[in-house]
Formats: structure tokens, sequence, C-alpha cells
């Protein structure tokens, strides 16, 4: 029979961004409707717009339980040869990802119709295809030995990547709810700072050093890579890392994810000179040191590691 968790889990993923749906298409007929000035919606459309962030954040918390559920008895499958099992375990994670990609650009798409600006849309039919040509090799091929290192070397590499694809989304999204909405804004900030934690764990820092910590942790694995002083979804990578082209790969994701941490700190300052039309341009704005421009070229540089670690073990 079905496992109850993932069962469980899957019926609130479901009811989740339904409810999601409903909540962002009222939020965004009124902010088409409105003339509300940039920044400050009307409190009918803020609460739209609360509700809705909160039906998809829980979605991708189930999701990610979905992922980790599932890879966990993918792990237990492994190791007691079943072949069969691993198979259907797979194909789960897979699905799984997929929806974690869906939940990504109905973020993105609410972040900008409700901000009334134009970004670039998250391009994510790369990564699916990736995502199908690990897959096949992985699910068809008949040898241990090849199972062992697409597992260890590229399956968990890719999970780990696309599931700091999806957090570094919410984050974003953080960003636009902690200048939108001022009431809430401490609980938005906290937020952005578990979503970092989560994509590169530095122990016994907050927002304010996180940067500084991140550097540090940063060169010192540059000099010694060996020397891995930090957590998260990317130090996942660091151990995976197959050949010298693709740890220089983790290493410019890791250095674009650091890009896109001071362009958030650089827009909270200037939320806090009271610019709160300059905070709006710099979160969503496409010039060249902006935290959407930062995050588009680190979310590039994850594509691309995705793309060579798929490559690697078709």
């Amino acid at each position: 029979g079905a496992d109850p968790t993932v069962a469980r889990l899957v019926r609130s993923i479901l009811d989740q961004v339904g409810q999601y749906q409903s909540y962002a298409g009222e939020a965004i007929d009124l902010n088409d409707g409105g003339h509300d000035p940039a920044g400050k919606p009307s409190a009918t459309e803020l609460t739209l717009y609360r509700n809705a962030s909160a039906q998809l954040a829980g979605a991708l918390r189930d999701t990610q339980s979905l992922i980790s559920a599932n890879q966990a008895t993918l792990d237990v499958d492994y190791d007691s040869d079943r072949s069969d099992a691993i198979a259907g375990m797979i194909w789960v994670i897979l699905v799984s990802i997929a929806l974690l990609l869906v939940l990504v650009w109905l973020q993105s798409r609410l972040r900008r119709r409700l901000k009334r600006r134009v970004n670039p849309a998250i391009g994510i039919a790369t990564l699916l295809t990736v995502i199908i040509a690990i897959a096949v090799p992985v699910v068809l091929g008949s040898a241990d030995g090849q199972f062992r290192v697409a597992k260890q070397d590229g399956f968990d590499s890719i999970i780990a990547l696309s599931q700091a694809r999806a957090v570094s989304q919410e984050a974003a999204a953080n960003e636009s709810r902690f200048l939108v909405d001022p009431a809430s804004a401490q609980q938005y900030q906290n937020a952005f700072q578990s979503a970092s934690q989560l994509v590169i764990a530095l122990s016994g820092v907050d927002i304010n050093n996180y940067d500084r910590a991140l550097r540090t942790a940063l060169d010192a694995y540059n000099v010694n890579y060996a020397d891995v002083r930090f957590g998260g979804y990317l130090a996942v990578e660091t151990g995976d890392a197959a050949n010298t082209d693709e740890r220089y790969a983790a290493i410019r994701v890791m250095a674009r994810f650091a890009g896109f941490e001071v362009a958030d700190r650089q827009m909270r300052a200037t939320l806090a000179a009271g610019q709160l039309r300059d905070a709006i341009d710099f979160d969503t704005g496409n010039a060249l040191g902006y935290s959407t421009y930062n995050l588009a070229r680190y979310d590039d540089a994850l594509i691309h590691l995705i793309d060579k670690i798929g490559r690697a073990h078709v």
C-alpha cells in the first residue's frame, strides 16, 4: 500500500496549491484594477497576498518533506538492493522535484504581478530536461556500480541543488514581502535568513554578520577544498564534486549566492534610509548589482552546474 506519510503530504500540497491559486487570482485582479502606489497595496490586497504567500510557503515545505521522505526510502532500498523499489522511489522523487519547480514559478509569478515590475522568467525547462536526462540511465541501468556512482555523485547533488533553487526563490519572495508588508517585516527578514541558512549553513551567525562569515568560509574553501566550514544544500555538492571542472562550477554558484546576499543587505539599507521606491527598484530591477540581477546570475550558475552533473552521468 501507499506510504501514509507520502499520501498525506501529496494531499496537503495539492490543497495548498489550490488555495494559493484562489488567493493569488483575487490579489492579481485587485492589483490590475487598482491604482495603489508601488509597494503600498490596499489592505484587502495585502491580506490576500499574505494568504497566498502562506499557502505557497506551506506547499514548498511539504514538497521538501516529500522529497526527503522518499530520498530516505531510496537510501534504505538501495542498501537492501531492491531494484524495483529503487526505481519506484526515483520516479516519485522526480515528480516531487518537478512539483518543486512549479512552486518556484508560481512564487516568482506572484512576486512580479504584485510588485508591478517586470522580471525575467525563471527558466525551469532546462532543469526539467536535465532531471529527465539523468533519470533515464539511472532507472534503466542494470549495473549496481553504475547506479552507485549516479546516486552518490549525481542524483544526491541534483536533489540538493534543486532544493537550493526553490529555497532561494522563496528567499527572494520574502524580500518583496519585507517591502510591501511593514507590519510583518521582521518575520519576513527572519524567513529570508532561515532560507539562506538552508542553502549555505553557517553556525552562530545572523543576518548582520552572515556576509562576513560566508566570505571567510568560501575563501577558506578556495584555498583548501577539504576545509569545508559550512553546511546546507550547496555543501552536498562540495562533497560529491566528481572533477575539477564540476568543483569550479560549484564555486561559481557559491560566489554568486554570496552576491545575492550582499544585494539583499543593500536593499534593506536603502529602505532603512527611508527610500521605499528606490528599495523596490533595487529588489525588482534588472540593473547590474540589483537583487533580481544577482538572483538571476546565481540561478543561471545553478542551472549550469546541474546540467554539468547531468551530462557527466548520461
